[in-house]
């Protein structure tokens, strides 16, 4: 139920989507209480998962739950909690909570750059994504000035990975995202000279490269954007 619900949301029928999605939620709860140990981290996952599927206040239990698991097992959850994080501060913007949705996306840059201190090859693509939705957050609270360093460290970090990466044309698809983040941020700013570099830098990469990769990685991350 949950992996169908998902697979609706993601070819815009979110109206469908939910009561696959709520199914699941109510099966896994049941499983969780009769067994948490066993199934506690598929609710949360379930419930984190329901981005623009589920009401913001079951997004934010799965944050919560996986807050708990992680400080049970970081190893095992640390991951699974930054994405829910995003997830989060994604459904508050959906929503218009705008400014509530900065704090998550702050936590989950946060933790991202712990890990990817730690395990860079695994973790530098969810700093990225992180990053970059911190900057979407703060720009869209009105805040460009304040947007524009975690766009320009994400964008950074993708010309590092479409460089050394093993899949270098996904983190190429990134790298034109976050380059013209950082155009729309020196715009909004009045720097047209520099921001007219980034963009040209963004073209020049689109049309030269093969054909975009299929990835859940190179999504529009403003709210109502592809998730």
């Amino acid at each position: 139920m949950a992996a169908l619900s998902v697979r609706l949301r993601n070819v815009g029928r979110r109206a469908e989507a939910k009561a696959p999605a709520e199914e699941a939620v109510d099966l896994y709860r049941q499983l969780a209480e009769a067994d948490p140990v066993v199934h506690r981290a598929d609710l949360a996952y379930t419930l984190s998962n329901g981005l623009g599927i589920l009401p913001v206040d079951r997004v934010r239990e799965g944050v919560d739950l996986y807050r708990r698991l992680v400080e049970a097992d970081p190893d095992r959850y640390a991951s699974r909690f930054g994405q829910s994080l995003i997830n989060l501060s994604m459904a508050l913007a959906n929503v218009g909570r705008t400014a509530e949705a900065i704090a998550p996306a702050e936590e989950a840059v946060a933790l991202n750059r712990r890990l990817a201190a730690d395990d860079p090859i695994a973790h530098l693509p969810g700093l990225a994504l992180a990053l970059t939705i911190l900057g979407h957050r703060l720009a869209q609270s009105g805040r460009p000035a304040q947007a524009l360093p975690p766009a320009k460290e994400a964008a950074d970090i993708y010309r590092r990975l479409a460089r050394t990466d093993a899949n270098p044309v996904l983190h190429r698809d990134c790298l034109v995202l976050a380059l013209t983040d950082v155009g729309t941020r020196l715009r909004e700013l009045g720097r047209l000279t520099e921001a007219d570099a980034w963009t040209a830098e963004a073209a020049k990469i689109r049309s030269s490269r093969p054909e975009a990769a299929n990835t859940h990685n190179a999504v529009d991350v403003r709210p109502g954007g592809s998730v």
